[in-house]
């Protein structure tokens, strides 16, 4: 009987807990990609480097050129987003037309727009001021 009251409540509870873990890997993309981009933004700052973010929903990755890898500083910085501990896709992303933007070297975007981030059932949409360079995040 035991057994039983334990199979129940553990099929109960082990959806709830999916779709807990499922929303906090997309919350945790979209805090990484925030947190990107305000680096990329403090580096362009800094060293008068302008900075490229690309978007590829295809492989659900964002490029910062010129931006240092954290690894590698070689190389360019790339975020996969639906790597551990993230587990979000790019459903779109549209800046003037563009799938891409630059950071001037004074730190401002060369135009705005939105990132829609998705997973677990939902989405949220990162957005980028085109005249300050902040970021947004809405549910």
């Amino acid at each position: 009987m035991v057994l039983v009251i334990i199979s129940v409540a553990a099929g109960l509870a082990l959806p709830a807990y999916s779709g807990a873990v499922a929303r906090y890997r997309l919350q945790s993309a979209t805090h990484n990609l925030n947190a990107d981009i305000d680096r990329a933004t403090e580096f362009a700052r800094a060293t008068m480097t302008p900075v490229t973010v690309r978007f590829d929903p295809s492989t659900h990755r964002v490029t910062f050129n010129s931006l240092p890898g954290r690894r590698d500083a070689a190389t360019d910085h790339v975020l996969d987003l639906q790597a551990h501990p993230n587990g979000a896709t790019i459903a779109s992303a549209n800046f003037s037309g563009l799938q891409q933007y630059t950071i001037s070297a004074f730190g401002v975007p060369d135009s705005g727009g939105a990132v829609v981030l998705s997973g677990a059932g939902t989405t949220r949409t990162v957005s980028v001021d085109a005249s300050t360079g902040a970021v947004g995040v809405t549910p």
